[in-house]
């Protein structure tokens, strides 16, 4: 094109003044707007270079970094979401005359780079930054005084190398000499361009601007040619828009370029205007997304990635501000990266706080990315500040000691309600591995402030959970449904599962009804299938039948409300005392007096804790056949007591009694077992916990080659332990107290009060 003046030699006036105004309506331009373009178009004075875009630019500057606040740019909606396409059915698109995608739409490779704009004097990207530094060649190749939208981009599968260019700047670690080559590179495949697509401060259809774009782009063409002589490419290109008209010619595109290593592909609609807000017609086709997340720490690797970076903690980026959902990439590092990315001296360095960009397939519905892949550091990006009320939220959040080991508990819990209700294929499998992790958890005293520690609590206590780390570190998730529950509690606060499970009235129902003593899943079932949906409704409905319930079912019924309540210590030690009496005149009163009596309240009690949610008794004798009569005299003899009744009985035989009592004020459940002399020590461990520390013993034991339980310690193949090697070690031909077996084990011995988590000690 040439300038008016160069025009005006050769034409006359009248003929000079419809030429311009035909090629000014061409490019969408007024004839005033055509000849200031002209005077400038090839222009590398510093005086044409001022900023338009946005007019009023809000500025800010933080340390060494200046952010322009309010620019505003066209961005792209996905042309699917889920399995739809986006539908055009508004006034607007009907008013111009722009059809469903892709028909007549306009296609172009989606390029992988750092998306830039051109403000007539500087670089800013999307993520509001200002270039720190760009060479002076490149400076004088853009247009003085015009608005671009563009891409700064290497070449296709280049990201890492791109994305850092923003932020790059003179000084002790890189010359200027040195960034000049990083932009220049040594060939087009490794020099930085500025792909070129759009003109935001054009108010002319789609494919006006892309007439003006492209003739602004052939102009600074020339003034590259004046400038380096000597350089083939010119590194400002403008984007090749190709028309297109139904799906096959999109697909068979995408798939030419994606061959070729493009990220994808973008859709522009025809007529259509620069929106600066995320817009329907601009739509991006591709099987991946992007987007951006804060790195909040590292895990690191098992296997091959051993000592090396495993994955990034990362917290996903929504709004441009911190989401709260939490989640890992660990793919899309070379070697390299996992081995620098703590060396702030390295161009690797991936410092916790800072901004990555990544890949992924989808969001799930917690909006947690699936299949995460690394794709680099942003450092042009900027996080919006936030507001008063949200800071003082995180301000909250932040001083708050985060323990989700209740939130588990509780959810886990209705997930077991719900397997028991449900009764779905493999429904008893399911509600096995739940109740695991509740028994494990329940009895551990770690606190639960992440799945890596959740995953260490687990398999000590036996839980088996292989491989769950290079699973994530492939994969960005894990094997186990059971973790993935899990991971979504300690993302989130909350398992969507369990709400929704929570809000069934099935569920609910017999969650509330199997709370009865000896009434099970299968019993509150029916009763629901009856119409009995409470504990008050079962109340009212046995009152009319007496048959709806068994004589054990009925006796839980009626002390329900007492059962629910949990014992102070007070009144546990009245126990004890009542049962050390009844005991010693039980033996009194018998005629061949049982040798080597012993009797022990257990369970938490023993442990010293403050209160009990029942009576868990344990008593022994020297001859097990003594003991079965000492078991049933002993059981004769408080049944004749005013604190036991017949009535209240759920079960009685030789080896063990399941019944209700009083000393106080309310009924308690008491079980009372017999065990024998060899038996006993294995059976008092057992029983007095905690749940978490017995699974950790039992744990050791089998590390060891043994199996332990609540009767005996055998080898894994069901051998017994012979008496040669009891005496051996602990100088006894079996155990007679737990001593015995913490010390043959190789442990040290533990009192009750401190047997939690993590107590475990092996001896010296």
């Amino acid at each position: 094109m040439q300038s008016s003046e160069e025009t005006e030699k050769f034409l006359p006036k009248k003929q000079l003044t419809k030429c311009i105004k035909n090629i000014a309506e061409d490019l969408g331009l007024t004839e005033g707007e055509f000849k200031e373009y002209s005077e400038k178009r090839l222009s590398i004075k510093k005086e044409h270079y001022i900023s338009v875009y946005p007019k009023v630019p809000d500025i800010t500057v933080t340390g060494d970094k200046t952010y322009i606040t309010n620019l505003k740019v066209l961005l792209a909606q996905n042309l699917y979401i889920g399995n739809k396409m986006v539908k055009l059915n508004d006034k607007l698109s009907t008013l111009l005359k722009i059809k469903e995608p892709p028909i007549g739409w306009y296609v172009s490779e989606k390029y992988d780079g750092i998306r830039a704009i051109w403000d007539g004097e500087k670089f800013i990207s999307r993520g509001q930054k200002v270039f720190t530094y760009v060479p002076d060649y490149f400076i004088e190749l853009m247009p003085p005084g015009v608005a671009l939208d563009g891409e700064i981009w290497i070449s296709r599968n280049n990201f890492k190398e791109v994305s850092r260019i923003s932020t790059l700047k003179v000084g002790s670690s890189k010359s200027q000499k040195q960034i000049d080559y990083i932009w220049k590179g040594t060939s087009d495949n490794n020099s930085v361009k500025y792909m070129v697509y759009d003109l935001p401060n054009s108010n002319q259809p789609f494919e006006t601007r892309m007439k003006l774009l492209e003739q602004i782009i052939n102009d600074r063409k020339q003034v590259w040619n004046n400038i380096l002589e000597n350089v083939d490419e010119c590194p400002i290109k403008f984007t090749k828009q190709t028309q297109i008209e139904n799906m096959a010619e999109l697909v068979n595109t995408y798939k030419e370029l994606t061959s070729k290593g493009a990220e994808g592909v973008m859709l522009r609609a025809p007529n259509s205007p620069y929106e600066t807000k995320r817009s329907k017609y601009l739509l991006k086709y591709k099987i991946k997304d992007d987007a951006e997340a804060i790195v909040r720490g590292y895990t690191m690797g098992t296997g091959k990635y051993k000592g090396l970076l495993g994955s990034l903690d990362c917290e996903l980026i929504l709004d441009q501000k911190p989401s709260r959902v939490m989640f890992n990439i660990g793919t899309g590092f070379t070697d390299k990266d996992r081995t620098e990315y703590n060396n702030s001296k390295s161009s690797l360095y991936i410092p916790i706080g800072s901004i990555v960009s990544f890949s992924y397939m989808e969001l799930s519905q917690d909006s947690v990315p699936r299949h995460p892949v690394y794709r680099g550091i942003r450092d042009d990006f900027m996080i919006k500040q936030n507001t008063e009320l949200e800071s003082k939220e995180n301000e909250l959040l932040n001083q708050t000691e985060k323990d989700y080991i209740k939130t588990i508990i509780s959810s886990f819990t209705i997930l077991i309600k719900n397997e028991e209700t449900q009764k779905e294929t493999n429904w008893q499998f399911k509600r096995k591995a739940y109740k695991q992790v509740i028994d494990i958890l329940s009895n551990s005293s770690e606190k639960i402030d992440s799945v890596q520690k959740t995953l260490k609590v687990l398999r000590a206590g036996g839980a088996k959970l292989d491989g769950e780390e290079a699973y994530f570190t492939k994969n960005g998730e894990y094997k186990s449904k059971t973790l993935q529950k899990i991971s979504e509690i300690i993302r989130t606060g909350v398992l969507t599962k369990a709400i929704e499970i929570q809000d069934d009235p099935k569920v609910k129902s017999i969650t509330e009804l199997t709370t009865i003593p000896e009434i099970g899943p299968s019993k509150a079932e029916k009763l629901y299938k009856d119409g009995i949906t409470t504990i008050a409704e079962l109340i009212d409905a046995f009152k009319k039948d007496s048959k709806l319930l068994n004589s054990k079912q009925s006796i839980g019924l009626k002390y329900h409300n007492d059962l629910e309540k949990r014992i102070p210590r007070s009144e546990m030690d009245s126990w004890n005392e009542f049962f050390t009496v009844m005991l010693k005149f039980t033996i009194e009163r018998m005629k061949t007096k049982p040798e080597g009596v012993k009797m022990q309240l257990v369970g938490s009690y023993r442990r010293k804790a403050q209160d009990s949610g029942d009576i868990d008794i344990l008593l022994s004798s020297k001859d097990p056949e003594q003991g079965k009569k000492l078991m049933t005299n002993f059981i004769k003899e408080l049944l004749k007591t005013d604190n036991l009744d017949t009535s209240l009985v759920f079960s009685s035989g030789t080896t063990k009694f399941m019944g209700l009592g009083k000393i106080e004020d309310y009924y308690r459940h008491i079980d009372i077992f017999y065990y024998s002399e060899k038996e006993y020590p294995f059976a008092l461990l057992f029983s007095t916990g905690s749940g978490q520390f017995n699974i950790e013993m039992r744990t050791d034991a089998v590390k060891k080659g043994y199996s332990l339980s609540e009767k005996e310690l055998v080898y894994k193949d069901n051998t017994k332990v012979t008496t040669e090697e009891y005496k051996s070690d602990i100088g006894k031909d079996y155990p007679t107290e737990e001593k015995d077996i913490f010390y043959f084990l190789g442990l040290v011995y533990i009192e009750p009060e401190n047997r939690q988590s993590g107590a475990v000690l092996q001896r010296k």
